[in-house]
């Protein structure tokens, strides 16, 4: 009963909140994974990814700085052309997870 309401919850309000928060992340130019907290998974799956991809992650997390730091937002034109939702490390992340698991049970 309460893991049908919670699920009912989630299915209910999980694509407006998306939403917002992706209408959030376009004002600076971010992707949901730039804003992921550097753990040791997270350093470890940014290491993997390939190069052009971890130089356009460290563009958009500078250039959201510095808009913040400024208080400006991004071009409407330009944040229109990127998907915020975007998860590009979780894969690398989940793998990373697992690596980090099996080392500790052997």
């Amino acid at each position: 009963q309460k893991m049908s309401l919670m699920n009912a919850f989630v299915k209910r309000f999980a694509a407006p909140y998306q939403k917002m928060v992706g209408a959030k992340m376009r004002v600076y130019g971010l992707v949901h994974d730039d804003l992921l907290i550097d753990t040791p998974e997270v350093l470890k799956a940014v290491s993997r990814i390939d190069a052009t991809t971890r130089l356009e992650r460290e563009r958009r997390i500078v250039r959201a700085f510095d808009l913040s730091v400024k208080r400006k937002a991004l071009a409407r034109e330009v944040s229109e052309v990127y998907d915020p939702m975007n998860w590009y490390l979780a894969e690398g992340v989940a793998a990373a997870k697992a690596e980090k698991e099996e080392k500790i049970l052997m």
